[in-house]
């Protein structure tokens, strides 16, 4: 596996920062001569818990897989691609760019912004997504869902676990075909290994007691997600909106936070049940029929008689 140095990168924008560290543009290099680079740089205090070799595994994986699912995990992921030294010591890696496509324009007093689309945005309610330009109507969440879920099937097979199954860390685009694209690839576990402890997210968290960075963990967290994206609410249980969209969908969700663990629907279940939905138009809203207010009685104005006109008998003579 090739590595580079640190000074021979010509560093561009300044596109995030996580907390482990910050992201930058990588100008005048691309990723199989065709994908904008990026270069993510540990901070001090994160290079100190790093385990270069888990990481240099990661960076190692794509050259190991056979060639369509190469092109499979480079198309679905800003996977590490190669590793970053200076003097010796790893500071960080390189990674494709996110895709145009999970890009949003975000308003902003200056203009435009373009922005990472990430599914936390879709953890509100519609009014806020509109006022940032995005949309997404069910049919779009259930497909991004289904999408996920093929997607964590396949790493699954490859030994890698998302553990970290964040919401900021699945972008997302409702353009045909409606899909996800996941970052911060670094916290994921590979064979086992750790590149870094893994933090846990509050309100995403598994059971007390059960092991993270589980194939079954990755389950609990798209159940959770599946809830709450449904809902437009970033901290909901409860599985009745999803529900609504697909029954099936509803004892999916209730299986996976009630069951043990080895008892949690997989994501292929999911992916599966979430197409079955999305393809079932929804219920027509029901025509609802007004009784017509009765008419008004009519007014009847009774006009009175003229007074009699008095009669005067003329006397007798």
């Amino acid at each position: 596996m090739s590595r580079t140095e640190r000074a021979t990168l010509t560093l561009g924008r300044h596109l995030g920062r996580g907390g482990q560290g910050t992201v930058h543009e990588v100008l005048e290099r691309k990723i199989n001569g065709q994908w904008d680079v990026a270069y993510k740089e540990y901070d001090p205090d994160a290079l100190s818990d790093l385990d270069a070799t888990a990481l240099a595994a990661m960076a190692e994986l794509i050259g190991r897989l056979p060639g369509w699912d190469a092109a499979w995990l480079a198309g679905k992921a800003a996977w590490p691609a190669e590793l970053v030294e200076a003097d010796g010591d790893v500071t960080g890696f390189l990674m494709r760019s996110a895709p145009r496509r999970h890009l949003f324009d975000l308003p902003t007093p200056s203009g435009p912004s373009p922005t990472a689309a990430t599914l936390d945005i879709l953890l509100n309610d519609d009014a806020h997504t509109a006022r940032i330009g995005l949309r997404a109507a069910d049919r779009d969440r259930l497909l991004l869902l289904a999408d996920l879920a093929d997607t964590l099937t396949r790493l699954h097979t490859m030994g890698v676990v998302v553990g970290d199954l964040s919401p900021r860390n699945v972008l997302f685009s409702t353009a045909a075909p409606p899909e996800c694209f996941l970052i911060g690839c670094d916290t994921m576990r590979l064979d086992g290994a750790d590149v870094l402890p893994r933090p846990g997210k509050r309100g995403w968290q598994l059971p007390d007691g059960e092991e993270r960075g589980t194939a079954e963990g990755d389950a609990h967290a798209l159940a959770l997600l599946a809830i709450r994206l449904l809902a437009r609410d970033q901290v909901t249980t409860d599985p009745g909106r999803l529900a609504a969209a697909g029954p099936a969908l509803g004892e999916l969700a209730r299986a996976a936070l009630e069951r043990p663990p080895s008892d949690r629907p997989a994501p292929e279940q999911w992916a599966t049940e979430l197409r079955r939905a999305a393809a079932t138009p929804p219920e027509p809203a029901a025509t609802v029929v007004l009784a017509a207010p009765p008419e008004p009685a009519a007014t009847v104005v009774v006009t009175p008689p003229d007074p009699a006109a008095t009669v005067v008998l003329a006397s007798p003579d």
